[in-house]
């Protein structure tokens, strides 16, 4: 009898975390940015939520540095229990490892993903005294010959540019800027005739005038510019997102990830809150499971596969 008990107690301790006692103790997410940008303040939103919900303590770390390799490794080396988890996106498994020839990482196999919360578009501006209107009038000039550039910081929005040039035939050419703010008063002075960046970050200029935005690169025109085309409608099929998401390491059970999944959209799917996040030109947009699955393999396709046309991929 006493050595049945013994046998039963190890089958029990090995045996692993299943979603009923799922969580019993503090969870950490890792945010691989700084603190107080729009994934960190969402990231802390979520975990309060869960820490009502769950009765347990959700923790946000921000580990920031290495283009998010450093909150990555945090991540990668954890047991897959769902007490570690990830909050990621297009630079840690998209654009990031396209480019970086120091992420040793497989964005695909390393990695469970959990639950996507949202996205933003970037958006194609162009500076006041720049003749062409609109797309069209854009390809048009390009066609003709003309020499037309954009400006933009970091290689999401230099990668952006170029799957804008493959989708639209263009020939669009890359001026590099290490900050925003230059990019903008280049852009206002004619200097450079377009800018990529994200919409949140010159929506307000273009409230203000000082640019005007051509189109953004949702599927959907966004509603903060509801009479600013998006590219998919010259161009079906064009998405170009700014996203995050919640991810597990390698090998999770699938009922804790079903679980954080669930609870997560539950979260996402609050009325009030994606009103809310909206208003930020951040769109919180729940995908079952396989939606993200899917979505995740397609887009590291799609920006591997910009960055060796661009000659920025990594060796």
């Amino acid at each position: 009898m006493f050595a049945r008990s013994i046998f039963l107690a190890l089958c029990v301790a090995g045996s692993p975390v299943l979603a009923q006692d799922y969580p019993d103790r503090s969870i950490t997410f890792v945010v691989p940015y700084p603190p107080g940008g729009t994934i960190d303040r969402l990231a802390r939103e979520l975990a309060d939520h869960l820490a009502q919900d769950w009765d347990q303590a959700v923790i946000v770390e921000n580990h920031a540095g290495g283009n998010a390799a450093v909150g990555v490794q945090n991540v990668l080396g954890a047991e897959p229990d769902g007490y570690t988890l990830l909050i990621g996106g297009g630079s840690t498994h998209s654009v990031g490892p396209a480019t970086d020839e120091n992420l040793t990482y497989d964005p695909i196999a390393d990695f469970t993903p959990v639950a996507y919360l949202g996205d933003t578009p970037m958006v194609l501006t162009a500076g006041p005294s720049f003749d062409a209107a609109d797309l069209p009038a854009i390809v048009a000039l390009s066609s003709g010959g003309e020499d037309l550039t954009y400006g933009s910081v970091g290689n999401s929005t230099v990668l952006a540019g170029e799957l804008i040039n493959r989708a639209t035939g263009t020939k669009l050419r890359h001026v590099n800027y290490k900050q925003f703010g230059p990019v903008l008063i280049d852009l206002v002075r004619g200097d450079v005739d377009m800018a990529i960046s994200s919409l949140s970050i010159v929506i307000g200029n273009i409230r203000q005038d000082m640019v005007r935005p051509i189109a953004v690169t949702s599927t959907e025109r966004s509603p903060l510019l509801p009479d600013v085309p998006a590219m998919a409608e010259t161009y079906p099929g064009f998405e170009v997102l700014i996203w995050f998401a919640l991810f597990g390491p390698a090998d999770l059970p699938e009922d804790i990830r079903t679980r954080l999944h669930d609870e997560t959209d539950a979260f996402l799917n609050d009325p009030a809150r994606k009103e809310r996040w909206a208003q930020e030109s951040f769109n919180l947009r729940p995908r079952s499971a396989e939606e993200f699955t899917t979505f995740i393999a397609a887009d590291v396709a799609k920006w591997q596969q910009a960055a060796e046309e661009a000659g920025l991929a990594a060796k």
